[in-house]
Formats: C-alpha cells, structure tokens, sequence
C-alpha cells in the first residue's frame, strides 16, 4: 500500500527509513494489536501505559491497532481517544515519541484476522526500525491450540497456528530477518505445547500464559521503562522482567479485586530452541499411555491415569472448560501406568527449556508449558487434529476418551436421611447418604427446588466421602451474591480448592449481566474466593468474565449494572437447561460492589441431598424433601 505524502514525511522525522541512515537501535518492539473486538476497552488503556516508559531511540515502538466501531463501554468496547489522536474505527500505525502516541499512517480498514495483514506489519517494522533485537507482541484474544485474534468487523476472523506461523515466516522472510529475539503473546491460553511447537522456528525465546488473563494484562509503562533504562538487555532479561512485573503489578496493587485475580495468573519465558525435546518427550509419552490403554485390560490404568488429570492443575477449568493441564504436574503424577521413564524425561525436557515462570498463589503447581486433554467424549474438539503437536498425542486422548464413553453405570447414592423434615428459623439438621463405587472422583452437597414437573438446582457445596459416608448439615440457609440488604441465591457451578488454605475455594457462578445503560444481557462467569465453616460462609469477589462462542473476555461489573442468576433447571424428560427464573429477583450492583454470604431461605419445600460423580463424568443423586418454615 502507498502511504500518503504526509504520513512519510511524519515517519521519516520519527524514525530512519533506511539502517544506513542512524544506527541501528538496541531494540525494536512490534506490537499487532487486534482490539476491533471486546476488549478494546483494556487494550486502550495498554496504550496509553506505553506511552508512559518514554522509550528513547535505542528502544523503538511501532504498534499496529485496530479499533471498533462499538462503543457500549459495558460489551468491552471503548470511544477513549488514543492519546492526542482521539477516538477511530480503522487501522492505524502509531509509535511512541516523548510519552506521546504518534500516529504513522492510517491504513483504512484491515482484516487484522487475514494472514497477509500480520505478515505486512511485520516486514514493514523490521524494515522500517532495524535494530540489534526484535520483539513482537501479539494482543487479543489467546485461544491456546486454536490460535490466535479475531477481528469483530470480520466476522470474528482469526489466526489458527498454520495460519499464525505462515504470517510470521512471510514477515522475516520479507523483513531480512532470520527470527524474532522475542515472540509474546500478551493474551489467554498460549502457554500450550503445540502453539510452541509451531512457533519454534521463528523466535529465540517465546513469552505467554497458561490461563486466562486478566483485563489489565501485563504491566506495560513497568517493563517497557525498564528496558528503555537498560536497552542493551538480552531478550531472557527483559523476558524475566516481563513475567516479574506481571505478577507484581497484581500482588502489589491497591485494588482487593485486581489483587485477587492475580491469584490466578501465570505467565512464562520459553527457550524455543529446547522446545524440540519437549515435544519427543510429550510425543513419548503419549504413545506409551496409548499402549497402555488399548492393551486387553486397561481399566486400571485408565482410572490412574483419569485421577491424575483430576489432581493435575488446570486453566480455564470453570463450568466449560478448555481443557489445558500442566505437562510438567501431569507428568510427574502419572507413576504406575507404565510409563515412568517417559514421564520422567517430560518432567526434565520441562524444566529445561522454562527459563522463569510466575504464578499467582492458587497456581502453584504450574511449569509454563501446557497440554489438551479433553476429559470427556463431548469435549473433545476435532479441529484438535489439525493442530496438536503429535500424531500420538491424539491416538492418547481417543484410547482414553473411548474407555470413558464405555462406562455408563453411575454411582450409587442412597435415599439421604435428615434429621428433621420441617425447619424453623435458626433451625438446623443433619443429613446424611451413603455412596457406592470404586471410582468415585467427587461428592458434592445439593440444594435443589421442586418446580410443578421440573427441579430447579440452587447450588451445591462441596461435601467429603468418609468411605461410603457422606454427612451434612443443613441449617435453611444458602450462599447468595449481593450485599447485606440485598441478595440473590448463587447457583454454584465450579470448584476449585486453593492451595494450601483450609476451607477455602475459588468458585464460580453462571449468570447473566447487564450494563447500566445497556438493553442487552450477557452470559457472565462471575468468581469468587469463599471460606466456609460450620459457623459461617463468606466470599470476596475476585472477577467477572463474559463468555461467548468467541470465547471468555474479562470484563467489569459497573455501578448501576443488573445481574441476574442462571440455574440449572432438570426437566421432566431428565433434561438439564440453564435458565434465569421467572420473577427471580435481580442485583443491582452497587458502589461497594459485590460479595458472597450466607442468607436464609425463603419459606417453602426443599430437596436436600448430595451428588457423586465418578471418573468417567457419570453422576448419581439423590434427595430428601425438607420444609423451610
């Protein structure tokens, strides 16, 4: 594409046009930047923490960023200006200049999600600013082994790994580059072996997270001063840099909220050139663990290797999860199953091309590399074929997906017995179940409503099997969301133990949102970190994340917005739906914000009783009426 006159004799006053011309820099950072999608809000706010580090000559910024034509604040999106160039809906081309943002060009509307798009950026940068190191950072949405982006005025257009890795080959190969000093993904999921396998080639060094990330992301205005104080820095300095800042930005802030949901991050400096053995490894591995499942008994082996992954941390758990376990936990957990010698290599091939990695406090068991395994036959993902690092790896996950589809017998859980069957306020009573099978892998405490033909499920707590006993009290009361004078019963979807607290869990709740001044609602994921004892429950809230087909987006929950919960509703064909209840109250979310508490039941009939669920997802259940008087 020609650029205008002007834009020409802008870039030439900003940056030398040819490496003979000045010397080359120290560094140069690329930024592709789709933000022509739900988070456009946060991505603006990156911007301007750019803008912030002053970088000099010896560190040079060029930034291509989409916007949206959106702006409903409350969907992610954003009419900020960018700096001293306002608000815009194209593609344009900026750099940083005296803690200034300074527009390049503007090149119209792009499909940031076409391959040719990235390629050009890149070529153009590493033409344009030469320098000793290059780095390009890639911002939107992270979808581990599915890639990368997706550009809203594209119909979601994004970047699968052959796509994202052809981008990148053409940009070096037109920009005289061998390969990028730095490769980094400031988004969701990337910490994933098969993004690495095919980004090995095209970078020294790669930079992203196993789990979700945060709206804030990384603590730009941090790093980027910091190489801007010391620009000769290698890239596996300014890369533990990177990942140092991320997590202290989160454990150090002022704000409860964003200090809680650093709990969760994580975030890694990869060797690239070790990758290789990590992916032999790996590939070992899962032959071996394929051997052993299609052998004529691999029953227990299977339940192994299914409480391994159980046991394993994961990312993106949640109630639809992505999927994605630490390698380097898996691994070190899967003794017995005949496989000890590839499992051990994994663990070592791991450690040997993580540099450094940072995890919040509920993360400690995380390396820095991450794996698919899908647990159940529905969650498996065909598109998975066409980008899973090894053959071997998927005949694995079909072996054992095919043992789990083969079991249907659920576990079996007695008619509960309760104490009392009619409760008046302050009352409480125990009920107690037993419950049956060799291959039970969770029990959980329920609370549920009948509905005319239909059962309404208000939540469920976690609840321990002492051999085949389980044993609660139920004193009518419930966790809500909301504040002291204001509450709505929370329909707990997710567990997660935190590690190392006794009694404490991060959980999560389906619900919908909506904004202030919005018309529309939205399907929201909101979590929770939650003490309970016989005496009390209460819970700090951590984050609110929006989730759609494209994805899960963080997201804010504004003063004035609504929030509504969605129940899982039992049919009377045994079907399950997720609905918002009519004329179920709604939260308006005040300046305070929101928590978790303990609130009384309504008066009325309730079923009261506990649910197993066994390793290969099968479910057993049962309940006993109690009246809340």
């Amino acid at each position: 594409m020609r650029q205008p006159i002007l834009a020409l004799v802008l870039l030439a006053a900003i940056l030398p046009l040819r490496a003979q011309e000045a010397p080359a820099a120290d560094w140069t950072i690329l930024m592709y930047a789709i933000a022509d999608t739900d988070l456009e809000d946060y991505m603006v706010q990156d911007l301007a923490e750019m803008a912030l580090a002053r970088p000099s000559d010896r560190v040079r910024v060029l930034i291509q960023f989409d916007r949206a034509e959106e702006d409903d604040e409350d969907e992610g999106y954003s009419s900020e200006p960018v700096g001293e160039i306002g608000d815009f809906d194209s593609v344009k081309r900026l750099t940083l200049r005296d803690g200034k943002i300074v527009e390049v060009s503007d090149l119209g509307e792009l499909n940031m999600g076409d391959p040719k798009t990235l390629s050009d950026f890149l070529a153009w940068g590493l033409k344009t600013a030469p320098a000793k190191r290059c780095a390009l950072i890639l911002q939107d949405h992270g979808l581990g082994w599915a890639g990368f982006g997706g550009d809203g005025s594209h119909e979601d257009d994004d970047l699968p790994l052959d796509e994202l890795s052809g981008a990148i080959a053409s940009g070096l190969k037109q920009g005289g580059v061998d390969r990028l000093d730095l490769l980094c993904f400031d988004c969701c999921l990337m910490g994933d072996l098969d993004v690495m396998t095919s980004m090995q080639k095209f970078a020294r060094y790669l930079i992203a997270s196993q789990d979700l990330e945060p709206g804030e992301g990384w603590d730009n205005d941090a790093w980027l001063s910091a190489l801007a104080e010391h620009p000769e820095m290698p890239p596996e300095a300014i890369g533990r840099v990177i990942c140092d800042t991320f997590l202290k930005s989160y454990e150090e802030s002022d704000d409860e909220e964003m200090r809680l949901s650093g709990t969760d991050v994580t975030l890694a400096l990869v060797d690239l050139s070790k990758v290789p053995r990590v992916t032999a490894a790996a590939q070992a591995l899962g032959q071996s663990l394929a051997a052993a499942l299609k052998k004529k008994d691999p029953r227990a082996d299977w339940e192994r290797i299914a409480r391994a992954g159980l046991e394993t941390e994961q990312y993106d758990a949640g109630d639809e999860p992505s999927y994605v376990f630490d390698l380097h936990d898996l691994a070190s957990r899967l003794k017995g199953v005949g496989c000890d010698a590839e499992a051990a290599e994994a663990v070592r091939a791991v450690e040997a091309a993580v540099i450094h990695h940072v995890g919040g406090r509920n993360r400690p068991k995380g390396s820095g590399i991450s794996v698919y395994l899908p647990r159940e036959v529905d969650a498996f993902d065909e598109l998975y074929r066409d980008s899973a690092f090894s053959a071997s790896w998927v005949s694995m996950i079909e072996a054992y997906l095919a043992i789990q589809a083969a079991d249907e017998e659920p576990p079996e859980v007695s008619d509960p017995i309760a104490a009392d069957d009619t409760l008046a306020k302050g009352e409480s009573t125990p009920v107690k179940a037993e419950a049956r099978g060799s291959d039970i892998a969770e029990t959980y405490f329920v609370l549920a409503q009948p509905s005319g033909d239909e059962q309404v499920i208000l939540g469920m707590l976690p609840a321990t099997l002492n051999g085949s006993r389980l044993e609660s009290n139920f004193r009518r009361s419930w966790l809500a969301i909301g504040d002291a004078g204001h509450q709505v019963l929370a329909p707990i979807v997710y567990y997660e133990k935190i590690p190392g607290e006794a009694d404490r869990y991060s959980v999560d709740v389906d619900a919908e949102y909506c904004g202030p001044k919005g018309k529309r609602w939205q399907d929201i994921i909101l979590t929770f970190e939650v003490t309970w004892s016989e005496k009390e429950i209460s819970g700090k809230f951590v984050s609110a994340y929006r989730t759609s087909e494209d994805g899960t987006t963080p997201m804010e929950l504004r003063e004035g917005g609504r929030i509504r919960p969605v129940y899982t509703v039992v049919t009377a064909e045994g079907e399950e739906e997720d609905r918002t209840l009519e004329n179920a109250p709604t939260l308006v979310v005040d300046a305070e914000g929101i928590r978790m508490l303990e609130t009384d039941l309504p008066a009325g009939t309730y079923d009261v009783g506990f649910l197993a669920v066994d390793l290969a997802g099968n479910i057993g259940e049962a309940y006993v009426g109690i009246e809340v008087e």
